[in-house]
């Protein structure tokens, strides 16, 4: 699951997945794009990118969701 956007990525990780709780297993890009495991709610598990809003190059989503898929 990947959310755009600070505030977006909040409303979808706590109102639509139900997260609580989560562990921030590390960078997706250097410095702006963090992947997070949800520890409770529906979605536990689910890997989960937190992508800010106004970071990154014109690519930059294309690359994580590539890296996701590839993984």
């Amino acid at each position: 699951m990947v959310a755009k956007g600070g505030i977006t990525s909040s409303d979808v990780a706590t109102r639509g997945l139900g997260f609580r709780h989560a562990i921030v297993i590390g960078p997706m890009l250097p410095g702006i794009v963090s992947l997070w495991s949800g520890q409770d709610g529906p979605a536990a598990g689910i890997p989960y990118v937190v992508f800010a809003g106004n970071v990154g190059g014109a690519e930059s989503l294309s690359d994580v969701v590539t890296k996701l898929t590839n993984s």
